[in-house]
């Protein structure tokens, strides 16, 4: 079989399967065409000379390239959603794509986030921290919120 693809510019994918779906007969010709799903594996770059060039700038019965796969079956697409998957594969792409950009996002936030706190803490915040003595006397109390101790 050869199938043309929506982005294969009009040259052919060459497919040899084994069985064709029921109700497609072999034919030939620019109007001939049936809706297929092939799977299959890439066994060779295929020699072949179209009926018709396919390239203008080609010389009349020149050789042509195409790649040639090799597949159990084809199967026949009926459903319009079935042939329909440009939505389908935006919608995986762009989930991907957000998934990408909000793990780049939280990667880059953790980073700064640790990078913006000092390595090495200050003497005032070392103090703060220990409960070993200080330098003020312990049943003074020094902070301004507080009332003076009227008992001292």
């Amino acid at each position: 079989m050869y199938l043309f693809t929506e982005d294969s510019q009009n040259y052919p994918v060459v497919f040899c399967v084994r069985h064709l779906p029921q109700g497609v007969v072999p034919g030939e010709g620019p109007r001939y065409a049936v809706d297929l799903a092939v799977a299959g594996f890439f066994y060779k770059t295929w020699a072949f000379r179209p009926q018709r060039n396919l390239s203008p700038d080609a010389p009349a019965n020149a050789w042509q390239l195409a790649p040639l796969l090799v597949g159990r079956e084809a199967i026949k697409v009926t459903s319009h959603a079935a042939r329909n998957t440009g939505f389908v594969t935006f919608a995986l792409l762009a989930g991907i794509l957000i998934l990408v950009v909000a793990v780049l996002v939280i990667t880059i936030w953790f980073t700064w986030r640790e990078n913006s706190r000092p390595l090495f803490p200050s003497s005032t915040d070392i103090g703060m921290l220990s409960d070993g003595p200080s330098s003020e006397p312990r049943g003074t109390d020094v902070s301004p919120e507080s009332p003076p101790d009227e008992n001292r």
